[in-house]
């Protein structure tokens, strides 16, 4: 079936999916840690949509307004503090003239991925946050559809970039323990979380395919 996805302004993890005379919103962000991990996922495996045909709601939604102003800067601002985060410890570090051996560079690492994976767990939970003043997905008809690519040269980009930045991101993990500094803490912090973040990529806004998984259809 012929769709055509919409974005929600100031609110990257949801999708609006338009599909024939009916609307479904599709969470991108939130609802899979293994597609957030491997979000190639998206394409492969059904995923939860929720019928939404209030076009009130939608409206509100799409459309700019002040209220999502805000969340959208304190993103930023979170962003900006998150990963450079990373890019700090060192230097304490150096400040308390504590020896940075490869066991401490392995800690830092782990540290710096635990304050990015914090970050993005945190934004999501704000856009969900923001939707559900709007919205409660969970009172709406949930169904499960497969969807497609918009052109097979997306896919190819996407998966190009994605394994580009997990091969910056283990580089950054290797010069981290072998050859520790701030900028490569700062480095790692920064292509970790690209990595995470690609699979709001996935969705393209546009137009595309989709085939519906009627069996699992159901109401909560």
């Amino acid at each position: 079936m012929k769709c055509k996805i919409v974005g929600v302004y100031g609110n990257p993890r949801y999708k609006i999916l338009d599909i024939g005379k009916n609307t479904y919103i599709l969470d991108v962000g939130g609802t899979s840690l293994w597609r957030i991990i491997f979000p190639l996922l998206y394409w492969m495996f059904p995923v939860n949509v929720y019928k939404v045909n209030d076009e009130r709601v939608i409206n509100k939604i799409i459309y700019r307004n002040e209220e999502q102003n805000g969340a959208g800067l304190l993103g930023l601002l979170g962003g900006i503090v998150a990963l450079g985060l990373g890019g700090l410890i060192y230097p304490f570090l150096e400040y308390l003239d504590v020896d940075t051996t490869p066991l401490i560079g392995t800690v830092i690492i782990l540290v710096t991925s635990i304050f990015v994976c914090s970050f993005i767990f945190y934004l999501n939970a704000l856009c969900g946050r923001k939707l559900g003043q709007h919205i409660h997905l969970e009172e709406h008809r949930k169904e499960k559809l497969w969807i497609r690519p918009n052109s097979k040269g997306y896919c190819l980009h996407v998966l190009f970039f994605y394994l580009l930045m997990v091969a910056f991101t283990a580089i950054c993990i290797n010069g981290s323990i072998n050859y520790p500094n701030s900028f490569v803490f700062f480095a790692f912090a920064l292509f970790l979380f690209i990595t995470l973040s690609i699979g709001i990529m996935t969705i393209r806004i546009g137009d595309t395919t989709v085939r519906f998984k009627r069996n699992l259809a159901k109401k909560d």
